[in-house]
């Protein structure tokens, strides 16, 4: 296993590379543009001018996407020198197959308690208990039965099985009451009002931006970047499709 000295290294680049992630006022910008190519315009005044010129198929938010995705898993792969948490990490499924994020979150909660970091592991438990309440808002809404949320349910983080099924059959108000006694209050009850719960799981691990040495530090700078990334794809694919300013910047994630 690897000491957190070992870290040091990586830790002091991923601190540089914070100073370049994009700001909530960039972000805003591209909302308020007028157009899609006004939008890439204010994308090309920062980092991402380079990956622009990079695209097979000029302005594509997919390709921009996939480049910069790539780039950030040979990133992480090399800074944390092979750990297996990080590998467990960036081996995550594409599409929405139920039973590969099952077994991917699986393995990411197993790698995550052999790291030894608490601040690892709870995230790990935070991120699942998300996922699992997100799938249960959306079943409901779905008028899906609660069978088909037990088989779409991840392996429980901290919120067992029976509770999440009990809830199922919860109203809205009554399921966020009963998770206000849990250890997320007020922070969970916030996030199923406002539907941003990405914005939550990133938030969960700030404190890994104060810390000088570890892994904690590269996975909080990993999460940033993954959420700016899904954001800039956001925005692109929104302005392309000429929705309106007012909901795009309504559905901006809180940067890191």
């Amino acid at each position: 296993m690897k000491t957190t000295e070992q870290y040091h290294y990586g830790v002091g680049r991923v601190r540089s590379l914070e100073a370049r992630l994009l700001t909530s006022a960039q972000l805003e910008r591209m909302s308020q543009a007028e157009s899609f190519e006004a939008a890439l315009a204010v994308l090309a005044e920062t980092p991402y001018s380079e990956t622009l010129t990079e695209l097979k198929q000029a302005f594509d938010p997919e390709e921009l996407y996939q480049l910069e995705w790539m780039k950030l898993k040979k990133l992480l792969r090399g800074l944390s020198l092979g750990h297996p948490f990080i590998a467990a990490l960036l081996n995550k499924p594409a599409g929405s197959d139920t039973k590969l994020e099952q077994e991917y979150y699986g393995r990411l909660k197993k790698a995550g308690r052999a790291t030894g970091s608490a601040l690892i592991y709870n995230w790990i438990l935070f991120r699942i208990d998300l996922i699992n309440l997100k799938t249960l808002l959306r079943l409901r809404e779905q008028k899906k039965e609660k069978e088909a949320f037990l088989k779409s349910m991840l392996e429980p983080g901290s919120i067992d099985r029976e509770t999440l099924l009990g809830l199922f059959d919860k109203s809205e108000a009554e399921l966020a009451a009963q998770l206000a006694y849990t250890n997320y209050a007020p922070d969970i009850t916030k996030a199923l009002a406002s539907r941003k719960l990405d914005d939550f799981c990133v938030g969960r691990l700030k404190r890994a931006k104060y810390l000088n040495s570890g892994l904690e530090p590269l996975v909080g700078f990993y999460l940033a970047k993954e959420s700016e990334l899904r954001a800039i794809r956001f925005l692109l694919i929104g302005k392309k499709n000429f929705i309106g300013s007012e909901d795009l910047s309504s559905r901006i994630g809180t940067v890191y």
